[in-house]
């Protein structure tokens, strides 16, 4: 595999096809582990894009993909979306898999963007703040550069970013055909965009348990926050996920610190909404005790 020219990794093997039977011979999953059925409709991923009110123009856009969703507000400037999408292959997959088949590397968020254009009828899209450089939730940024939107993330997000959505790999997608860069500006500690009536606030939160620094997203005016990956619960239990207490009582500990009690949490993976009231209650369960 090559990227700009210069190798960085090569390797060889074999295929083969294998029956069920002989995969139970070689795989032993853990006694505690039980069948899982995966519907077939969501693999590969899916998009289905549906347009949800949180509150007077503050919306969550579900189905961008399988799993994914995106808060938009409406601000007097313009739209602010938080996290610009992409599909991605799965090297480990044999043969690897493309998650998103079809869209490459900025096709998921230019539908978005399509999609946002549609919904919002000659409103402009302001700004797409990216919580973190995970491509899943940074490697469609192209797409909103293409339609005049200015790229925020974190400080020390902002270099690397930079770099990757410029490079001279990048496919011959819409910014591409504008010949322009795209340009990405870091956010040392916090910023207001969007004008007043409808403010949104990007927030670096720092290092967390997923990532060197993660950016926030907050309809200040509306009582709603945006993250990904840090939260992401299961239900609207008052105790964190077993599976991910040290992402939920770190972002519990964040927010208790940060944002009003009545301020409610949105994320980009599940459904439930979640009021900073209930994860100052995460914080009094034994897993977030130490």
């Amino acid at each position: 595999m090559k990227v700009d020219g210069e190798q960085l990794f090569a390797g060889s093997g074999h295929w083969r096809e294998i029956t069920a039977d002989d995969a139970a011979q070689y795989w032993h999953p853990a006694q505690e582990s039980g069948k899982i059925d995966v519907p077939g409709d969501n693999w590969p991923a899916k998009v289905n894009m549906t347009l949800a009110e949180l509150a007077a123009d503050v919306y969550l856009v579900r189905g961008v993909r399988t799993g994914f969703q995106h808060m938009v507000v409406n601000t007097p400037e313009g739209l602010v979306v938080a996290d610009a999408p992409a599909g991605w292959v799965e090297f480990h997959h044999v043969p690897p898999a493309d998650l998103v088949p079809g869209l490459g590397v900025s096709g998921l968020s230019e539908l978005l963007v399509e999609f946002l254009a549609k919904n919002f009828p000659e409103r402009p899209i302001l700004a797409t703040a990216i919580t973190h450089m995970h491509d899943d939730h940074a490697g469609g940024a192209r797409a909103f550069a293409a339609a005049g939107a200015a790229i925020y993330t974190t400080r020390e997000s902002g270099v690397f970013l930079a770099n990757a959505l410029n490079r001279s790999s990048m496919p011959n997608d819409r910014l591409a055909r504008l010949r322009e860069p795209a340009a990405v500006s870091p956010i040392e500690t916090f910023i207001n965009i969007g004008g007043p009536g409808n403010q949104v606030r990007l927030i670096n939160m720092g290092k967390t348990p997923h990532v060197d620094s993660m950016l926030g997203i907050w309809a200040v005016d509306r009582g709603y926050f945006f993250v990904s990956d840090i939260h992401v619960p299961g239900d609207d239990s008052s105790a964190p996920r077993d599976d991910r207490a040290q992402s939920e009582c770190w972002f519990a500990r964040w927010a208790v610190d940060n944002l009003p009690a009545e301020t409610l949490v949105v994320n980009s993976h599940s459904s439930p909404v979640t009021p900073v009231a209930r994860l100052a209650q995460y914080l009094d369960h034994p897993l977030c005790q130490h």
